[in-house]
């Protein structure tokens, strides 16, 4: 049996003009390979329509995986791949990353960051 360590950081976030938090969970996996996970990013301010998922592998760079405008709006980034991974957006406030078929480069740590505007890459 081989198994996967996918990292999902506990971030707490505030800004202390607005007092946004922004929280994960769960904050560790440990997956077969082959399985699928899910994890959620939740925040208190629903005029922040942003929500940005990453990952980050080793400490390299923090790849952009999908975008979200507000409720239902979705988009996963390429190179990454829509069958394998994918966003949900049930209200404004919340969301959900799900990545299916773990392999072993699906090791990393990944994050969630929420914002009032666009962030340009």
């Amino acid at each position: 049996m081989r198994l996967l360590c996918v990292g999902f950081a506990l971030i707490f976030i505030a800004k202390t003009s607005s007092g946004l938090f922004i929280t994960q969970t769960p904050t560790l996996l440990i997956r077969e390979l082959e399985e699928s996970v899910k994890v959620g990013c939740e925040h208190n301010d629903s005029t922040y329509y942003y929500i940005y998922w990453y990952r980050q592998r080793s400490l390299g760079a923090m790849d952009l995986i999908a975008t979200s405008v507000g409720k239902g709006s979705v988009q996963i980034v390429l190179p990454f791949n829509e069958s394998k991974y994918s966003m949900t957006r049930p209200d404004v406030k919340s969301s959900v990353l799900q990545i299916e078929k773990l392999e072993s480069e699906d090791s990393a740590v990944y994050f969630c960051a929420s914002s009032r505007a666009p962030c340009v890459s």
